[in-house]
């Protein structure tokens, strides 16, 4: 393996979109073939667990099933299928198809909690008694099958280019991987090189561990583009919350309990997810947020909730709207344009809680407490967020979510980028009508405060999360917290 990386050429810029192209390719298909092959094993463990009744005798058990008791029993096929997707997206196994991530804890989960729930529902929904020691053989048949399907796919699914790997930081970590690596222990991994971190020597151009040093931490964006990086793995030496830590341990007693504030990047690795690179622990931080499935999920409970809500309000809307009018004779909609996912502008609908000219003298600026420019009205409802309700209409036309962070004017959303470090971390989410920021935070809360509520969200978001932002929000509106 070389230890010169060179700049790409224009020709290389071809190869390396098409190496690109070729990753999201191989993951897409390796995330469909798990899931299709998640279902296709629930009906065969299900089947072979009957199978498995009537031919062998296990001790624990008493006698054999009679084959012709499965021809006997209604199956509910369908709840076993559609239970094992759920479960298995719960537990967030398709949050990550790297072959480098334990998975068994996960799957193990997943059919623990699915099994049980078979269980409660056959029970309550069968009349007659329903053969307990099929189940049992179930869930040992859908562990094993599902542990062999999902090492199987992960380990033989994958891109024909090597992952090029950025190390940061020259310490005994990144030199123990690159030895690795060099070996071939870590897979289809190529490291391109190094970048010194906080307190490290060596100069740009020097050698470490076989690799070149090509830049500073400073740099990494430059180098990122330059080489084609994949990985970045941060490797630095010892950090001085390392050393107050162990110098509070050694002090006895029970010790104070440490909290951090956290920036941007700590909001991130809230919850990690842990790779295995041989025998290096390293930590999942800069990820895709929401697997596949979470986004399918979301899109469809938005679709179905958003249309449903849209008809049991129509009566709030309809006064609201009068109301609105009958004010100050202004109009009833406010249209506004927002910065959504990926940096795309769109439209929000909102109920006018200003004066029509609230803009005219000062241009865009943010709220503030006791605004003159909101009407009596406009406060009743900002308090309560049913100028929020046109926003249904958003969520329908797939601009913006229930839950998500709440998208900003392109005017601050400028001013932003620039100020607040990790805000761009924002966008690659859909923004929503409610989310953490809107039940922890204040209507008039920083612009960084609700950053990090927003990336704490988009990175550990989960149809559960949701659902508790959602009753969260609920209380909020009839305790009118937070106004």
């Amino acid at each position: 393996m070389s230890g010169v990386v060179r700049a790409p050429e224009p020709a290389e810029t071809v190869v390396t979109a098409s190496a690109e192209r070729s990753t999201e390719k191989y993951t897409r298909r390796r995330w469909w073939l798990l899931v299709i092959g998640d279902l296709l094993i629930a009906v065969v463990a299900y089947r072979l667990a009957f199978l498995l009744r009537s031919l062998v005798y296990i001790p624990v058990f008493r006698g054999l099933l009679p084959m012709g008791r499965y021809h006997e029993l209604p199956h509910l096929l369908w709840v076993v299928v559609a239970s094992q997707f759920f479960w298995l997206h719960a537990a967030g196994v398709y949050d990550n198809t790297d072959s480098r991530q334990g998975i068994f804890p996960k799957l193990l989960q997943a059919v623990v909690i699915h099994t049980l729930f078979l269980i409660a529902v056959y029970y309550v929904t069968q009349t007659f008694g329903f053969p307990r020691s099929v189940f049992m053989s179930y869930f040992v048949l859908d562990l094993v099958l599902l542990t062999a399907w999902h090492s199987t796919v992960r380990r033989l699914v994958r891109p024909r280019h090597p992952v090029r790997m950025l190390v940061v930081g020259l310490s005994r970590q990144g030199e123990a991987l690159v030895a690795r690596a060099r070996a071939g222990a870590l897979g289809n991994v190529e490291i391109v090189g190094f970048a010194s971190g906080a307190g490290d020597s060596m100069p740009t151009g020097s050698t470490f561990a076989g690799h070149r040093v090509l830049g500073t931490r400073e740099d990494l964006p430059r180098l990122v583009r330059e080489h084609e990086v994949d990985e970045v793995l941060l490797a630095p030496g010892d950090a001085w919350q390392d050393q107050l830590l162990d110098a509070l341990s050694r002090e006895g007693g029970r010790g104070p309990r440490v909290l951090v504030a956290p920036s941007a990047y700590e909001a991130i690795i809230g919850r990690l997810e842990f790779l295995n690179l041989e025998d290096v622990l390293t930590l999942e931080v800069s990820r895709e947020p929401g697997s596949p499935s979470i986004r399918v999920a979301k899109r469809a409970f938005d679709l179905l909730a958003a249309s449903l809500l849209t008809i049991v309000v129509s009566p709030l809307v309809l006064f609201a709207a009068l109301m609105t009018k009958l004010q100050d004779g202004g109009p009833v909609l406010f249209s506004q344009e927002r910065v959504g996912q990926r940096l795309r502008s769109f439209r929000i609908l909102k109920f006018r809680s200003m004066r029509p000219d609230a803009e005219a003298d000062t241009g865009p600026v943010f709220a503030s407490v006791d605004d003159p420019r909101v009407t009596p009205w406009g406060r009743f409802m900002r308090a309560t967020r049913i100028d929020e309700l046109p926003q249904l209409v958003n969520v329908i036309r797939g601009e913006m979510s229930f839950v998500g962070p709440r998208p900003e004017r392109p005017e601050f959303v400028d001013a932003f980028l620039t100020e607040l470090p990790g805000y761009g971390q924002r966008f690659r989410a859909k923004p929503g009508m409610t989310g953490l920021a809107q039940i922890h935070g204040r209507y008039l809360t920083t612009a960084e405060n609700k950053l990090r509520y927003d990336l704490a969200y988009i990175y550990h978001q989960s149809l559960w999360l949701d659902l508790v932002i959602l009753l969260e929000t609920l209380r909020v509106v009839f305790t009118r917290k937070g106004t």
